[in-house]
């Protein structure tokens, strides 16, 4: 699922002017998108998918349900006639609903609210939508900046309390539901939160691979072919594994990179061993151009600007395939003893360092504008992070780390990603089911530690996997498992070379220290073709604080951890696109 606006707006005039500007609206992958449209007097839905998304519709004379993507519920389906929207527990998609006795819709996301789903409410409409950026093309929307969203994305590369950048317009909240009726106030309620357990019980390896087994299963379309994004790490490769094995073999694999990434030759390895297809794709830097700008348009900067990148992957993937991934997977297959050490001190105030180290620092936030507004807008936002934090029932803070992590900040960064995705191909993640992740939290924590269980699985179930060098984010590249002395003897007299991999002589082999960086090609492609956008943000920002913090193009600028410190700058970059969106509808409308 790419795009859904769901509209109400008793007026007719009105209701068409939005229905006309939505239609104008550029979006990635165009062509391929498939059409899905419905009409009941004041409301109107459209909706635009990859070939490979499910979407389902049900209409009878009391309701009304659309259902896009798999969502693995406790209870009935949203389609069932006599039951109203259930809470999604797994898979990634949405659910919406029209009670026509009540005239209430009701809207629910994935558990863990990786699907986006924005809200906007107007003197007498209302839209649900996946990307805030629809808001816009309703003409009684008056496009201004929501100065708690803006401190809320630069200072923490997410949404903290719900606010996009736009004001007006929300974000539904993790383990929520919307319902609203014409005649009074959107409503949010949450219904599920993700939970520690009592971290008591023994591991069960058997049982967490049946249940990854059945959900890679589940998830996919089994009609339609299946690829992996596989990396050198140890979860797509497990997920590699298993969908292997589930699929006989029909398997394609894809990797973001080029051949001297210590990644790329970790997941060459893996794809060669399993005997599947394995394409490598680096990102130009007019791909990156293009994602960056659809990015930030279509989700608002509140994505994490880092991860735009994977948009190049999607493009090569087939139309029609089940792209299966990994991501998030080791936040839950890891204790929280994966946070000791760098977390100090242990209290919030470390949480929050921790987390903001991808963020601007608060003082240098403070200098890009004045007022008490822009003050109280920052404050708020570190408010708000202690707040959710203190309302997790963990035994540590460390655990509410975790959770923080897992629930809150996740579905925004590497979340994220999935939705690029959908573009193209429909995304299947085992994280997002809450039985798993469940099941994997309340396991006693030693089972997890240094993701000991999940080697475990590799290691049971993949030996020979097992036994290939792995990208460690650094120069170990070490497998798990030791080489058998017949593996070894075997090699020798087949005179075939070890399974290895180059040596891990600079951070120049890993991708992400190569391409993450402001300073790398892409983004000084960005950076330069953007840059006449930048003076529509000296309405927001002091200029020449502005460019102390985001120089010219051209200039250098100094950074300790780069990959990290780049991140608030792309944000910035995305804040001017933003900009030049809200300068060029204001004068449509002014014509």
């Amino acid at each position: 699922m790419a795009l859904l606006v769901l509209l109400y707006d008793r007026n007719t005039d009105r209701r068409a002017a939005t229905t006309r500007a939505i239609e104008r609206e550029p979006l990635p992958n165009e062509s391929n998108l498939k059409r899905h449209e419905w009409s009941d007097g004041p409301w109107h839905m459209v909706c635009r998918a990859a070939p490979s998304t499910p979407v389902a519709m049900h209409e009878d004379p009391d309701r009304w349900a659309m259902h896009v993507g798999k969502l693995l519920n406790r209870s009935l389906s949203v389609l069932t006639p006599d039951r109203s929207v259930t809470d999604p527990v797994g898979g990634f998609g949405l659910a919406v609903e029209l009670d026509r006795r009540t005239n209430k819709v009701s809207a629910t996301t994935d558990f863990m609210g990786v699907f986006p789903l924005y809200y906007v409410q107007g003197n007498d409409w209302m839209m649900i939508t996946s990307s805030p950026w629809f808001a816009a093309c309703h003409p009684d929307f008056s496009p201004d900046w929501d100065l708690e969203g803006v401190a809320s994305v630069l200072l923490t590369m997410h949404l903290v309390s719900g606010q996009t950048v736009w004001k007006g317009v929300r974000r539904l909240a993790s383990g929520h539901r919307l319902e609203w009726r014409p005649d009074g106030e959107c409503v949010t309620r949450e219904s599920y939160r993700l939970q520690l357990g009592d971290r008591s019980d023994q591991p069960d390896p058997e049982a967490v691979y049946a249940r990854i087994s059945a959900l890679l299963d589940a998830l996919r379309d089994p009609g339609a072919p299946a690829s992996v994004l596989l990396s050198g790490g140890l979860d797509s490769r497990l997920i590699a594994g298993i969908m292997h094995r589930n699929t006989g073999g029909q398997l394609t694999a894809f990797t973001c990179g080029i051949e001297t990434d210590i990644e790329v030759q970790c997941a060459r390895l893996v794809a060669n061993r399993l005997g599947i297809p394995h394409t490598i794709d680096e990102v130009s830097a007019e791909q990156e151009l293009v994602s960056f700008v659809q990015t930030a348009r279509l989700e608002l900067a509140s994505n994490g600007m880092n991860t735009t990148g994977t948009h190049g992957v999607v493009s090569q993937t087939p139309a029609g395939h089940s792209l299966v991934n990994g991501y998030s997977m080791d936040l839950f297959f890891t204790n929280a003893d994966y946070y000791r050490g760098k977390i100090q001190p242990e209290n919030e105030d470390g949480v929050l360092a921790f987390y903001s180290r991808w963020g601007m620092r608060d003082d240098v936030c403070l200098s890009l504008r004045e007022g008490a507004d822009w003050i109280h807008a920052i404050h708020t936002t570190r408010n708000h992070q202690r707040q959710v934090m203190a309302g997790y029932d963990a035994p540590s803070v460390l655990h509410a780390a975790q959770l923080y992590e897992g629930f809150f900040r996740q579905r925004h960064h590497v979340g994220g990603i999935g939705w690029r995705h959908c573009w193209n191909v429909w995304p299947v993640a085992m994280a997002y089911d809450a039985t798993l992740i469940e099941m994997l939290l309340g396991t006693d924590d030693r089972a997890r530690e240094n993701r000991r269980m999940e080697k475990q699985l590799l290691a049971q179930y993949f030996p020979s996997l097992a036994r290939l060098p792995f990208d460690r984010n650094g120069a170990n590249t070490e497998p798990l498992l030791p080489r058998r002395r017949w593996d070894d003897l075997r090699d020798r007299l087949a005179r075939r070379p070890r399974a290895r991999v180059d040596q891990v002589t600079s951070h120049q082999q890993l991708r992400y220290f190569r391409t993450m960086d402001i300073h790398a090609p892409g983004w000084k492609h960005v950076r330069e073709q953007l840059e006449p956008l930048r003076h529509h943000l000296h309405d927001l920002f002091d200029a020449k604080a502005l460019e102390a913090v985001l120089p010219l193009p051209g200039t250098c600028i100094p950074m300790k951890i780069p990959i990290a410190e780049s991140s608030c700058r792309k944000t910035l970059l995305a804040l001017m696109v933003i900009a030049d969106a809200m300068k060029n509808i204001s004068a449509r409308r002014e014509r």
